[in-house]
């Protein structure tokens, strides 16, 4: 679930309905590294090499996290 995006950062969560199993850090901190090394090999535009390849910064939490409605002009619901 797309929570949202703020400047260049894809703020995303998921399986929030179940239990996660006791290695839920070690899968996620491997999908991370997985995409680090797709971005390695991925050109931003292959008509423009020279543009060079995608980059990209990742990280995650793990753990009891709360949703709630914040905000009272545009509001918008988010996670803490």
């Amino acid at each position: 679930y797309k929570l949202e995006t703020i400047g260049d950062c894809y703020i995303a969560v998921t399986n929030l309905v179940e239990k996660q199993d006791e290695d839920h850090a070690i899968r996620m901190a491997r999908f991370a590294l997985g995409l680090l090394a797709a971005c390695r090999e991925t050109l931003v535009c292959e008509e423009q090499p020279e543009l060079g390849l995608v980059q990209m910064r990742v990280g995650f939490d793990t753990g009891p996290l709360v949703g709630a409605i914040v905000g009272t002009r545009h509001k918008k619901y988010t996670i803490f």
